[in-house]
């Protein structure tokens, strides 16, 4: 149970509940360091579905609706290696109006995959660039390869 769950069931407890104290709005309130609005709120939404969850459908409402929704996956899962921006305007030539974050949402609700363009932002290369120019190279040595610092290491550790 999540931690919001169990502030509105303590809530109802410390207010309703014929097991619990039945404390005055305020003093819930202030047990639990909570607006009285919130105590009254939950006390109200306990006595009327005798329950402390959110009501369904509580969200935004899509965007597209079912025939616009079909487009999408299709156009999707045929072209799995097409990005958001590039299928946002594919649609918006169709006449579909729809943003890459409502596109993105109806791609994980029915497991499409698409291409991610995020490892293209910019300015990235140039902060590797920069890493790398500002690097101090350091000589690495393999036992296979003659190399002159290895071979000193190796007769140094011959003579003693």
């Amino acid at each position: 149970m999540s931690a919001a769950y169990t502030r509105r069931f303590e809530v109802v407890f410390l207010r309703c509940h014929p097991k619990g104290p039945k404390l005055s709005f305020t003093s819930a309130a202030k047990y639990l360091h909570k607006s009285t609005q919130f105590v009254k709120k939950w006390v109200a939404r306990y006595k009327e579905t005798k329950n402390v969850d959110d009501l369904p459908n509580r969200g935004l409402k899509q965007s597209s609706d079912i025939r616009e929704n079909k487009m999408i996956l299709r156009l999707f899962e045929k072209n799995p290696t097409l990005s958001l921006r590039k299928g946002q305007i594919f649609l918006a030539r169709k006449g579909i109006n729809v943003g890459t974050m409502a596109l993105k949402r109806r791609l994980n609700e029915h497991g499409v995959k698409w291409q991610s363009t995020l490892s293209n932002r910019r300015g990235k290369s140039r902060k590797r660039h920069h890493r790398t120019t500002l690097a101090i190279p350091v000589p690495r040595c393999k036992p296979y390869r003659k190399c002159v610092v290895h071979n000193e290491v190796q007769a140094e550790k011959k003579t003693y």
